[in-house]
């Protein structure tokens, strides 16, 4: 098994009308010069996504990094929601809803320095489940 580094970015290269997937080179410059590694890891699918994002916890990362929009976060926080380890943005997607309510700025590098100097704090994770199946689930992760 690879050994965890401290922080791994999963990137939408189509988020944002593929505005993620250009700024990844840029976003991969501003954690180097701030001394962070990063492993970053772009995806193609959903699924590939969700498998990365698995293997990522399970090896033990502690931060795990979404770098696109809404939906890239959705897809993050969905597998990592119940594990320890800390959850970052990079709003790189067409709305970015959760990261401009959360004060993160749009600016990359600002974005970045969030992740590297900020302090994590508890956000309340809910999933429910309708129709057929009803499930409910609550649980506080650190963002």
């Amino acid at each position: 098994m690879e050994r965890a580094v401290p922080a791994a970015m999963f990137v939408n290269p189509a988020a944002g009308r593929g505005r993620a997937g250009r700024k990844v080179a840029g976003v991969r410059a501003a954690f180097a010069l701030r001394n962070y590694p990063v492993k970053i890891v772009e995806t193609t699918s959903a699924e590939e996504f969700r498998r990365s994002v698995r293997a990522a916890v399970s090896e033990g990362c502690a931060t795990l990094i979404a770098m696109g929009g809404d939906g890239t976060l959705q897809l993050l926080v969905r597998e990592a929601i119940g594990h320890a380890a800390r959850i970052g943005v990079i709003p790189a997607g067409g709305g970015n809803d959760f990261a401009r309510a959360l004060g993160i700025p749009k600016n990359l590098e600002e974005a970045v320095d969030v992740i590297v100097r900020g302090k994590p704090r508890a956000v309340d994770a809910v999933r429910v489940r309708t129709g057929a199946g009803t499930r409910t689930e609550r649980r506080t992760q650190s963002i």
